[in-house]
């Protein structure tokens, strides 16, 4: 934006993606919205991917939205974004004045604020634009059998991984690290509290496996962290299928993301393409209660599942998807992190 549109006094920040489909089916709520209050608000789309995908998204789809890119993830985690799509308007003195979904931006309350602060003039440091948003030489270099990825560590970064042609990319905590390169659940995790690194991790290659192996031992070598397997036992919910005719079909949704890939809402998760024992991983740690899948299906499926209020997922389980679920008690094998002792 020129230093005219910089100026306006309030500023709507929707933070966004290309494979997210609530966000794309919210974008013709932003426009109206845009095109009734634009001399007083500046609308700006964040996303967190490629300046070329974002660009081709807007051509094909014919859109005009100011769009920023956020590698780094930091502005994501300078507001605590955790869903999307996700929108902040932010007054003149760069204050947040309304947070929520962008569909829940009403012409009304929009109108409320227009007319409050719009003798006001816009600060332009409410946006800091960087060309470039890492330095090369800020990125160190890992190699294990021949192998390279690409890292930095102890930023502030959030919690994000995708693949996109073979181009791997992570940013978060090393907890998180550990739950993607080992694929289980957030809740079997332990660590020791003293471990407290972020990271971002880049890598090219066509095979899934050596790249999984490559951050297995990243871990140990440059983070030099120490992982074995304990056993606990632990209250939780037990759940065994009776079959699959209740289930969502593997092509229900498409987040062109990966396996059990995933979008949640305040209310809801939606899961692409995951078995049962994925699902409810996921669905254990948005929830805070501790689900686990007794039986042998390892089939692939989308899933829809409210997370809020047990009572409500519980009746979902077993009246729509036709789960046995049973309250009890189970030892299960947990990851512990921990420091690799010199």
């Amino acid at each position: 934006p020129d230093d005219k549109e910089m100026e306006k006094p309030l500023l709507f920040i929707d933070f966004w993606a290309t494979w997210c489909v609530p966000c794309i089916h919210a974008m013709p709520q932003t426009e109206l919205l845009e095109k009734k209050f634009h001399d007083n608000v500046l609308f700006v789309l964040v996303s967190d991917e490629s300046q070329d995908k974002v660009k081709e998204f807007m051509q094909k789809h014919n859109k005009s939205f100011y769009s920023a890119i956020d590698n780094s993830g930091k502005t994501y985690a300078k507001y605590s974004i955790k869903t999307i799509p996700y929108s902040l308007l932010l007054n003149p003195k760069g204050k947040i004045i309304w947070r929520g979904q962008p569909t829940e931006l009403s012409n009304n309350k929009l109108n409320f604020f227009v007319k409050k602060y719009k003798n006001k003039t816009g600060a332009k440091s409410r946006i800091k634009l960087k060309k470039i948003v890492y330095q090369k030489d800020k990125w160190l270099s890992y190699t294990f059998d021949s192998d390279t990825l690409y890292y930095m560590i102890n930023g502030s970064f959030s919690n994000n991984f995708s693949v996109d042609n073979n181009e791997y990319y992570f940013s978060g905590d090393l907890q998180h690290l550990v739950s993607m390169a080992y694929d289980v659940s957030l809740k079997s995790i332990i660590s020791n509290p003293n471990i407290n690194q972020n990271c971002v991790i880049k890598c090219k290659t066509s095979d899934h496996n050596k790249f999984i192996e490559l951050i297995k031992n990243f871990l140990s070598g440059v983070c030099k962290t120490d992982i074995h397997v304990i056993k606990k036992s632990v209250d939780a919910y037990l759940l065994m299928d009776n079959g699959d005719k209740s289930f969502l079909p593997a092509d229900t949704y498409d987040f062109e993301k990966g396996n059990d890939s995933f979008l949640a809402d305040d209310m809801n998760v939606t899961v692409d393409n995951a078995t049962i024992e994925e699902m409810t991983d996921i669905l254990s740690d948005l929830s805070g209660d501790r689900f686990i899948y007794s039986g042998e299906n390892k089939n692939r499926y989308d899933w829809k599942i409210h997370y809020k209020f047990i009572d409500l997922t519980l009746e979902q389980l077993s009246s729509e998807l036709n789960f046995s679920v049973e309250k009890g008690t189970k030892k299960i094998n947990y990851l512990y992190l921990d420091s690799l002792k010199e």
